[in-house]
């Protein structure tokens, strides 16, 4: 619980304790004044107001940070305060509170006293509901409600699979005898066509041509690559890249000139600007403000500068900034000035000045500009002797050339424009340089960048051809390696496998060395050795043809006549087929299957003549073995559709459908029903998807309902399709029951934790009332005079007894609650206690007896009471534990229900119990030495407590032997056996 969680939990357990102390005040001190207690009741009103507006914040604030849970606890509790509960009247919490407070000040000492202990009650329930709290009465509901839901869905889960096993049955039987006929030789074929593959594969195997062709087909892909690779390798150009480098200083230079130009005239125009508006401004407190204005935007522009200044490394660039910076500021000093004195005289000579400095801005940008247009031009020059290259480094020339036009095509524009303006304005005609544009510094921008792009590419372009080098020589390393122990090679100088070898190895190497040329930037070598190996992988591919069509000859295993008996079998499999094909029609299948199966037996055809073809040709067993895997995945589709495309053709078969399509309606009737029920139960934790199911069903009964229909009025149904969302229905009720499943055993979490918490707090209650009692019990008998009590003495006594009595009653209350949830230990402790309560009251209260023996019995309670609230304590902090190592890992399921109080907890208990026993009897012992003699004549309740003793360790020894069984762990008189 986070820390302002606690803050408002304390507050509200404070203000339950304030409440109560003036409950307690009341009650016990009539004569106190009434106003003080008026009072203090107004300041737990005021306290109630305040935490009632943290919690509001701090909801807000939780639902902000989305912690929905947190806030959704506060927002409950708020509605608790504003509950008009019918117990109280139709009244709220505070309303209670100041009836309360009202009822003081009016002497109305008793109805306050009610208001009060109703108010402790209402602030009982915020702290439960900020506790995120249960009663277990409603969890005991809420579990009632979810054990129906689930036994009602556990049903219809049971009645889907009937319908789904139903379904299977009627399209089984739906099968003609053609059908069957059928899907019988699709299977026969299928399996032939299997035998087959396997046959052609082993042939291949053991005569080494399988091997030698994969090896093939892997040299055919490397060579392929290579050749991609030389053809790579002659558009490579280092050379001319380092070039293209040298255009790339020329244009940053211009990028730079053409930066410290657009500052300069940027500056120049916000004196020209600052001039303007002084000038135009009438004479006297609006010319102050626009020369005041006029200062202040200057003063703001000359700061930038000099922060630029202080940032750029460049000295032209820094020097820009500075003279800008310069003119800004001193013009902004002069506007200053003009602005204070008033006079317009002042005002006027500024501007002058500003126009002054703005023009010696403009020639500098001037110059920046004829800069920028010289270090163009230096590029374009060098670019333009690359452009006529093919190389990769020529293309990019060519990009950067078409940028470097658009750059100059800008500049001439904006002389234009520049030479149209001072016409306009009646002055003579600009001479070069001319200052730069925004149109001219992004076209300078894009050939710097398409530049970087073909530096990059070319960078790139260098690793990857020395990875694809040295992959290559690896892959032609492996083919080598490959070839040299196939059994057409092994053994066997200048044999064509043995040369394809060969030759590989010399391709491997001249690719190593294409790397190490690539890696020292020389292309015309890296090319050369390039061109070597794909000359030597030319070669191998020569060679190992030689060598397949060698190993294709009769010899060893392989014969022939063996291959021409695997085609043979091939091509009878194929007429086979083309039978099959043209009894389809006769089946009891949809148009829609019957034209599927057609279509895919036609293709597994033309696969297997290919392959009876390939199989007599020699070294063609790999291309035949993908022919016989194509056929069978043509056979395996044209099965998969004979065997879903059945439906019902008998008016008995159609009616067997809609009756299935009215059940599986049923079902979906009733999984709309338990969603609806599902989402009307407060407080479910779970929200399966049983809409999704009832589609699901829907469309299943759909089908159905088409299948019994089919033949009417063009309707055409499929039973496969109905089967599939049956079983769809299926897997969406059994995630369902999976949720709710989960979400049963949260609730009973949930309930034991609760059931757990309030037994502790019950045990507390009873072990505070308990030691009250023994402390007023060692009180009276300490000042009791003579054996005999008096009648105030037993009047007291007897109250105490029956202040023992209720907590007997409690204890009670406890061990049955204990009981029902089979928790042995803690209820045999519980019940001890309830017995030790009985001898008490019986002692106290009939007897008015208080001396040691009703103290050692008074003792013997509370140590059990102390061992009972330590056990629970320590296991809510276990259960605490456990649950936040349960946000961070999902805990293994557990076969069996998670006990209120589990076994190492209560065996510990036993332990200490059995501790205790011994204990007693050593002390009992030792106190009545008599009991040794064998003539002793004990007195009754000395009996009466040794046959205590005997009884709880009678007890341990059962309570041990009940673990023992349950656990499964033999006894000692028990045969290893058994």
């Amino acid at each position: 619980m986070q820390t302002r969680q606690r803050g408002l939990l304390c507050g509200l357990i404070a203000l339950c304790t304030l409440t109560q102390s003036a409950l307690a005040q009341d009650q016990g001190a009539i004569t106190r004044d009434q106003a003080t207690l008026a009072e203090d009741q107004a300041m737990v009103i005021r306290q109630m107001r305040r935490l009632r507006e943290q919690m509001g914040k701090l909801a807000d604030r939780f639902e902000g940070e989305g912690r929905a849970h947190a806030a959704s606890l506060l927002r409950e509790a708020l509605e608790e305060m504003d509950r008009r509960g019918l117990e109280d009247k139709g009244t709220t919490l505070e309303e209670l509170m100041e009836a309360s407070h009202e009822d003081l000040r009016s002497g109305r000492a008793m109805t306050a006293v009610d208001a009060q202990a109703r108010t402790i009650e209402r602030m009982q329930k915020l702290v439960n509901v900020l506790l995120d709290r249960k009663n277990p009465e409603d969890l005991d509901r809420n579990l009632e409600e979810l054990a129906a839901l689930r036994k009602d869905l556990q049903a219809l889960s049971d009645e889907e699979k009937s319908i789904t096993q139903d379904t299977r049955d009627l399209q089984e039987a739906s099968k003609n005898n053609a059908q069957r006929s059928l899907e019988a030789q699709l299977e026969s074929t299928l399996s032939e066509q299997r035998d087959l593959l396997s046959k052609a594969e082993k042939q291949a195997r053991e005569s080494g041509l399988f091997e030698l062709e994969q090896w093939k087909a892997q040299l055919e892909k490397l060579a392929s690559d290579q050749k991609l690779g030389v053809q790579t390798f002659g558009a490579w150009s280092p050379q001319e890249a380092a070039k293209l480098e040298q255009a790339r200083d020329d244009l940053a230079e211009a990028r730079a000139a053409e930066s410290r130009a657009a500052r300069l005239q940027q500056a120049a125009e916000a004196l020209e600007q600052a001039a303007s508006e002084t000038r135009s401004a009438e004479a006297g407190s609006p010319q102050q403000s626009a020369a005041q204005k006029a200062a202040d935007d200057l003063e703001g522009a000359a700061q930038k500068e000099q922060r630029q200044a202080g940032l750029t490394a460049d000295e032209r660039s820094k020097e820009a900034a500075s003279l800008a910076a310069e003119a800004l500021g001193q013009t902004a000093e002069e506007f200053a000035t003009a602005a204070k004195s008033e006079s317009a005289a002042a005002a006027e000579a500024a501007a002058e000045a500003a126009e002054q400095r703005a023009a010696a801005l403009r020639e500098a940008a001037r110059e920046a500009a004829s800069q920028a247009a010289a270090a163009r031009s230096e590029a374009s020059e060098k670019v333009a002797k690359l452009a006529a290259s093919e190389s990769m480094a020529g293309a990019a020339a060519q990009r950067v050339e078409e940028a470097l036009d658009e750059a100059q095509a800008a500049a001439a524009q904006a002389a234009q424009a520049e030479a149209e303006q001072a016409a306009e304005a009646g002055e003579p005609a600009p001479v070069p340089p001319f200052a730069a544009d925004d149109a001219t510094a992004a076209a300078t921008e894009e050939a710097l960048r398409r530049l970087d792009q073909a530096t990059d590419a070319e960078a790139r372009l260098s690793q990857a051809l020395e990875a694809s080098q040295a992959e290559g020589a690896q892959r032609a390393e492996a083919i080598s390696e490959g070839l040299e122990r196939s059994p057409q090679a092994a053994g066997q100088e200048n044999s064509p496998a043995q040369q394809a070898a060969e030759a590989m190895s010399a391709a491997a190497a001249a690719m190593q060395e294409a790397k190490a040329a690539a890696a020292q930037r020389d292309p015309a070598g890296a090319k050369a050795q390039a061109e070597a190996a794909a000359q030597a992988l030319a070669e191998a591919q020569e060679k190992l043809d030689e060598a397949i069509a060698e190993g294709a000859q009769p010899s060893g295993s392989e014969s022939a006549s063996e291959r021409q008996a695997t085609a043979q079998a091939q091509s009878e499999l194929a007429k086979q087929v083309a039978e099959a094909r043209e009894q389809a029609s006769e089946g009891s299948m949809t148009p829609e299957a019957q034209s599927a199966v057609e279509q895919a037996l036609a293709e597994a055809q033309q696969a297997m003549e290919r392959a009876a073809e390939q199989l007599e040709q020699p070294g063609a067993s790999r291309s035949a073995s993908q022919s016989q895997r194509e056929a069978i995945e043509a056979l395996d589709e044209a099965l998969d559709s004979a065997r879903e495309g059945v439906e019902p053709q008998s008016a008995e078969g159609k009616a067997k459908a809609q009756e299935l399509a009215e059940r599986q309606e049923a079902v979906r009737k009733l999984l709309l029903e338990l969603a609806r029920r599902n989402a009307e139960r407060e407080g479910a934790l779970a929200e399966p998807d049983l809409e999704g199911a009832a589609q699901s069903a829907s469309q299943a009964a759909e089908s159905l309902q088409q299948s019994g229909e089919s033949g009417q009025q063009g309707e055409q149904g499929d039973m496969q399709e109905a089967i599939e969302q049956e079983e769809e229905t299926q897997r969406r009720i059994e995630e369902a029951l999976a949720e709710l499943e989960e979400e049963e055993k949260q609730y009973q979490e949930l309930r034991q934790e609760e059931l757990l918490f309030r037994i502790a707090e019950e045990v507390d209650a009873m072990l505070t009332v308990h030691r009250e009692q023994m402390q007023l019990t060692a009180e009276l008998d300490a000042n009791r005079e003579g054996g005999r009590a008096s009648r105030a003495l037993r009047v007291r006594l007897r109250g105490i007894a029956r202040e023992e009595e209720t907590v007997q009653a409690r204890a009670t209350k406890v061990a049955d609650a204990l009981e029902n949830e089979g928790v042995i230990v803690f209820h045999e402790i519980v019940r001890n206690v309830e017995s030790d309560l009985v001898r008490i009251v019986r002692e106290l209260g009939d007897s008015s007896r208080s001396g040691p023996r009703v103290q050692a019995l008074q003792q013997d309670v509370e140590t059990s009471l102390v061992w009972l609230e330590s056990a629970l304590r320590e296991e809510m902090e276990e259960r605490e534990k456990q649950q936040q190592q349960q946000q961070q890992q999902e805990q293994e399921q557990q076969e069996q229900d998670e006990a209120l109080v589990p076994d190492v907890a209560e065996l510990k208990l036993l332990r200490q119990l059995e501790e205790e026993v011994l204990q007693r009897i050593e002390q009992f012992t030792r106190l009545h030495p008599e009991l040794a003699e064998a003539d002793a004549k004990p007195d009754p309740l000395l009996l009466e407590d040794i046959s205590r003793l005997a009884y709880k360790h009678r007890r341990v020894t059962e309570l041990f032997r009940m673990f023992r069984e349950r656990l499964g762990v033999p006894g000692p008189n028990d045969s290893p056996g058994e």
